[in-house]
């Protein structure tokens, strides 16, 4: 049956609004390349109001024929999901993650460590064992982006780090430095929920904003990790004073 007309706009959307397509067309990275296309779009229409909608359906890519470590492996851990989330220039009074710029990397000859493919059976997706060395050969061009903002990885208080697995985990916590327990709103969400692709950035994020928050003005990362090998990193400062 089709939808009625009235039925098309649920959420009662201005019809001057603007949709804007992801930044990036690959899973994993999703959700934070869309909220760095939405910290750009704020720059030029700061009052504007972005709502930004991750849905990864990890489940169109299982394939009963296949059999292999890989395969198991990715059936097992990963999630379908769906999240949301509002951004808008910062005011005095918010609270959450300001963020204060973004940066996408891209590591050359890695197309194979994380990757995806169409046949006539459907959606293909691989993960290479390497992935968990490749997130260390990547980390470099992370401090390499904190120095160009002037920070170093010494400054990071908290991080909202993509739940690749356990390993990947590993390979964030130790490349910045960061302190033990860090990431374990990250670890949580794995424990919880799986790995829910991109979308498990936003969770991560819920759980830093309902649960102990970071204190006032303090520096922090989020990060993801997906094909190509590609790296979306956006720096912010978490604001928590009413």
């Amino acid at each position: 049956m089709l939808a009625r007309r009235a039925d098309r706009n649920p959420l009662m959307f201005r019809s001057s609004g603007k949709v804007l397509p992801p930044g990036h067309p690959q899973v994993l990275i999703i959700a934070p390349a869309a909220l760095a296309e939405a910290f750009h779009f704020l720059q030029a229409h700061p009052d504007a109001v972005v709502l930004t909608i991750a849905i990864e359906l990890s489940s169109l890519s299982f394939q009963p024929g296949h059999h292999c470590l890989s395969d198991f492996i990715s059936n097992a851990i990963f999630g379908d999901a769906a999240a949301a989330t509002v951004a808008h220039r910062s005011t005095p009074h918010a609270k959450g993650f300001r963020i204060l710029d973004s940066r996408q990397l891209l590591l050359p000859s890695t197309q194979d460590v994380i990757s995806g493919r169409t046949s006539e059976t459907g959606l293909h997706f691989r993960t290479d064992p390497s992935v968990r060395y490749t997130v260390s050969e990547a980390i470099p061009h992370v401090h390499a982006f904190l120095h160009d903002y002037g920070m170093s990885n010494d400054e990071l208080t908290f991080c909202i780090s993509h739940t690749g697995g356990p390993r990947i985990m590993d390979a964030v916590e130790h490349g910045l430095g960061l302190n033990p327990g860090t990431l374990d709103r990250s670890r949580d969400s794995m424990r919880d929920l799986g790995n829910t692709a991109s979308v498990s950035i936003f969770d991560v994020l819920r759980r830093h904003h309902d649960t102990d928050p970071p204190h006032h003005h303090a520096p922090g990362l989020l990060i993801a990790f997906g094909p190509g090998f590609t790296t979306e990193v956006l720096l912010g400062l978490w604001h928590s004073e009413a």
